[in-house]
């Protein structure tokens, strides 16, 4: 991550690399988690899900 880079200017670079939307979408959950207090309980499953493809991606 770049000094003054927000998570969501971080998460569409990682995701323009590795040609993927994950990242953007797991920083969409974690903001609705840490800045609104939401959490649905299908978030579990899905962050472990995006966090695996992520880690596919990369070591690819």
């Amino acid at each position: 991550m770049e000094k003054g880079q927000t998570l969501n200017e971080f998460a569409s670079r990682i995701d323009h690399r590795y040609r993927t939307k994950d990242m953007s979408r797991l920083t969409a959950i974690y903001g609705r988690m840490v800045y609104r207090g939401q959490f649905r309980p299908e978030d579990t499953q899905r962050i472990t899900e995006l966090w695996k493809n992520l880690v596919k991606q990369i070591r690819a």
